[in-house]
């Protein structure tokens, strides 16, 4: 009984700031735990059901949602499809996610789960921004600010002002990018940080060198270089498209450094997964390194018309397949791919990245 119930503790599993991560759910030993209390437990039971919904499998998760339903168990049917969710997201099957979400939402709503809304409603968002879905993706961050609201937890509002930031910095809507990124950052005040407060900070300094203010963006990167205790490749999955877009490389040598020393599941649409290989594959376009830019292509070169990563320091994957493609010397695979992201930048409604796209395809 001990076992299930240590298995089953909630865990908040640490991001990579940079080249040092503190702690790994897949080392902790929780993974194995869990196997060894599946084994423990009836087969088909609801206990199972419980620790076969936190799985790392869809299979897993579906049996979880079997006995949910069986046993009528809202909140066990909502950790099923939340968890359901997010493994289709991160292997590249959006609209069984999409579906997922949809409905583990209802049952929130139902519940008055207010914590397992929040995230559903972060989650979509960035599956929203990956797919280029720009009105599903307003309309995630504006419920996930009304709830906040209604919740009133300092947690929730400093994630729906990053969310609002990102959103805005998708559009070219840079004033209101620096409006919620500084709101975001000042309802976390104090000692530490959170992965918003990072991503607000990496989200500014973007912002200001995307706009010609460097000067400014290199004082938020001097903070965020004192937040993650790395100032040579602060927060490092940002620092190739700021180079890209400044054409300053002082930074990439530390940052192809930091970012070989973050480890990542093998989900290729993983939030941790797609930053660290699509900063690295930018990495390689600017060094020239055809050797790594060909390993990017056999990862993401079958994904057409999606932002890789959805966030602030993603680009069109079909934009970075492009310059992939011209380094590796295949002009005419080039073209097309730049044809490809020209249009998906259209349809999403992704100004800045329009502009961008057509500069390096010009």
């Amino acid at each position: 009984a001990r076992m299930v119930d240590v298995a089953l503790t909630p865990v908040q599993q640490t991001i990579p700031m940079g080249p040092a991560v503190t702690w790994s759910y897949a080392d902790s030993g929780l993974p194995e735990l869990r196997k060894r209390a599946i084994e423990a437990v009836p087969p088909d039971s609801h206990e199972e059901g419980l620790l076969l919904a936190r799985g790392s499998s869809p299979s897993e998760m579906e049996r979880a949602l079997s006995i949910a339903r069986r046993e009528k168990d809202g909140a066990l049917e909502l950790t099923a499809l939340w968890h359901l969710a997010y493994s289709h997201m991160c292997t590249g099957r959006f609209a069984e996610a999409r579906s997922e979400e949809q409905e583990a939402l209802a049952i929130a709503s139902r519940l008055e789960d207010h914590w397992g809304a929040r995230f559903l409603l972060y989650w979509s968002c960035r599956r929203s921004a990956l797919e280029g879905d720009l009105p599903a993706l307003q309309a995630a961050v504006g419920r996930m600010m009304a709830d906040a609201e209604r919740e009133r937890s300092r947690l929730s509002l400093a994630a729906a002002h990053q969310a609002y930031a990102i959103t805005a910095h998708l559009t070219g809507d840079w004033e209101g990018c620096r409006e919620h990124a500084h709101r975001c950052l000042a309802l976390q005040l104090g000692a530490g940080h959170s992965h918003s407060h990072a991503v607000a900070l990496a989200t500014l300094a973007l912002t200001e060198f995307e706009t010609g203010h460097d000067d400014l963006a290199e004082h938020y990167l001097g903070i965020l270089g004192e937040v993650t205790g790395n100032r040579d490749a602060p927060f490092p999955f940002y620092l190739p498209k700021m180079a890209w877009i400044t054409g300053d490389t002082s930074r990439i040598d530390a940052t192809a450094r930091a970012l070989g020393q973050i480890s990542a599941p093998a989900q290729p649409f993983e939030w941790v997964t797609m930053s660290r290989n699509s900063a690295g594959a930018l990495v390689a376009v600017i060094r020239g390194d055809r050797t790594e830019a060909d390993r990017y292509l056999r990862v993401y070169g079958r994904w057409k018309g999606l932002r890789i990563p959805p966030n602030a320091s993603g680009m069109a994957s079909d934009a970075l397949r492009a310059l992939i493609l011209e380094l590796l010397g295949e002009p005419d695979a080039a073209i097309a791919a730049f044809e490809e992201a020209v249009a998906f930048c259209r349809r999403s409604g992704y100004g800045p990245e329009l502009a961008r796209t057509c500069r390096d395809y010009g």
